[in-house]
């Protein structure tokens, strides 16, 4: 590693303890704003779902290195707030604003909150679940505080989450039906 790295490196470090966390994000957020699964070349079969104003689901088949499987990502004013990913087998996870997982923070660990072992109808129940449940819990844990603050629809989440069951079942027969004529 270059002494210039090692500086640079050290006043990431140094930063964390003397700028308020709010701020330290919103710098880091307009200078690099993280890219969603959606954006990062994995995800295939993609469909939109608008759940309300400023919100909308994402949808998509995704295969990488965790697994392969059906994924949703919640977006409130186009920021990522919940990935589901609804692997079959004991890699279903699902992320609390995953883009805030970006920030040079000490620890060198990406955080998955982990499904029990399941197949896959199990696992996109439990999708379901967790973003009717946990969609404003995210919203009150992300650094930006007009996310904080969004009012979110619990009877539009319900019917998206349904919406994204369906959706994530196609897919998981489309995906099934190809690896097996392959």
């Amino acid at each position: 590693m270059s002494v210039r790295s090692r500086v640079e490196d050290g006043l990431k470090r140094l930063s964390l303890f003397v700028v308020p966390s709010e701020l330290l994000y919103r710098l880091w957020h307009r200078r690099r704003k993280g890219m969603p699964r959606t954006e990062d070349g994995t995800t295939e079969d993609l469909r939109a779902f608008g759940v309300q104003d400023g919100v909308r689901l994402d949808v998509y088949w995704t295969v990488v290195e965790q697994g392969a499987g059906p994924c949703a990502s919640l977006f409130v004013l186009d920021e990522e707030v919940l990935r589901l990913d609804c692997f079959a087998g004991s890699s279903a996870h699902m992320h609390i604003n995953p883009v805030q997982l970006n920030l040079p923070l000490p620890w060198h660990v990406t955080p998955r909150i982990k499904f029990p072992p399941a197949g896959a109808r199990a696992q996109i129940e439990r999708g379901a679940f967790e973003l009717v449940t946990n969609a404003k819990t995210a919203l009150q844990m992300n650094q930006l505080a007009r996310l904080r603050g969004f009012p979110i629809e619990r009877d539009a989440l319900v019917a998206a989450a349904e919406e994204m069951k369906t959706y994530m079942l196609e897919l998981v027969a489309r995906h099934s039906k190809e690896a097996s004529e392959s």
